[in-house]
């Protein structure tokens, strides 16, 4: 279901829903775009969208997201993740699962406009990202946020580091390194001296790129702690919204072990486990194919 997911193609009406590409300079040297779709009537309020590892605004699931979201009436901000999509060489940094400067950002940007509700929606990677986001909003800007949800999300990255290295998640661990070794290089090689390359042809796992390259990057010095000071799980309980985790047991990914989490428990926080889903796919038979979809807005509507 993962990989068929990533290949039934998606609706967008941009005629109908046309994208309005918007810029925001998040930090004095970072620069993010978010393509935005209007509904024809009068808004039900604003939901962002957050991808995941290596996506992009145009990854399948934020195009079919923006599509029924516009059309049940909400106004949908498709992000990409900073560097990712065509901003690869915006600014000097990379991106990481914890990351959340340019998502509070967008956040408090609409809120400043007195747009709302304001809902937050990430997938994979980025649901980690939305889940520290509202943790952290929750307490430095209370109320700004309506709610947030989280789609087969590594709410424990370590868990997931190991799931991956799996003999039979090769083709996603291969995917995964394949593009984030060219991204590597293709950036060293935009901006000489600021990335180093040494040692990135015996990489073999994502947590050699995170033990040789995200983590020192970013100041955590290790890959251990980076997933022991980036992972949501133990941020759940700070969060003062309604919060969503969707998850299935077949996810080659994330597995399920993931949220035997205390956090999970909060009373903010509604878990759904399903036996089949995938990761980040949730196809389903007759007319709603992407139920996903459906069962995000149903969820966002009745907050």
């Amino acid at each position: 279901m993962t990989i068929l997911s990533n290949f039934w193609p998606r609706p967008l009406n941009t005629s109908l829903f046309p994208a309005i590409d918007t810029v925001y300079q998040t930090e004095s040297d970072v620069r993010v775009l978010v393509r935005e779709h209007h509904p024809v009537q009068k808004s039900k309020g604003e939901i962002i969208l957050v991808h995941g590892l290596e996506g992009s605004c145009d990854s399948g699931y934020m195009r079919s997201f923006a599509h029924y979201g516009a059309t049940a009436g909400w106004c949908v901000h498709r992000t990409n993740i900073r560097t990712c999509g065509p901003t690869e060489n915006w600014c000097k940094t990379l991106y990481h699962a914890g990351l959340t400067t340019d998502i509070k950002f967008l956040v408090r940007s609409l809120a400043k406009q007195g747009r709302g509700p304001i809902f937050i929606i990430g997938y994979s990677l980025g649901g980690n990202q939305v889940l520290n986001a509202a943790a952290e909003l929750s307490v430095e800007s209370p109320g700004m946020l309506a709610g947030v949800c989280a789609v087969s999300t590594p709410i424990q990255l370590a868990l997931c580091a190991k799931k991956i290295e799996e003999p039979a998640n090769y083709v996603y661990m291969s995917r995964f390194l394949t593009s984030m070794k060219k991204r590597l290089r293709r950036r060293a090689a935009a901006m000489p001296g600021l990335f180093t390359l040494d040692g990135l042809d015996d990489v073999r796992t994502i947590y050699d790129i995170d033990d040789k390259v995200t983590a020192p990057n970013f100041g955590f010095g290790t890959a251990d702690n980076y997933y022991r000071t980036q992972s949501s799980a133990q941020f759940l309980d700070r969060i003062t919204v309604p919060v969503l985790l969707l998850a299935a047991e077949d996810d080659p990914i994330v597995p399920i072990a993931c949220f035997h989490h205390a956090g999970v428990k909060s009373s903010n926080v509604q878990f759904v486990q399903l036996p089949h889903g995938g990761h980040v796919s949730f196809l389903a038979k007759g007319e709603q194919r992407f139920w996903l979809d459906h069962f995000l807005l149903d969820w966002a509507s009745k907050q």
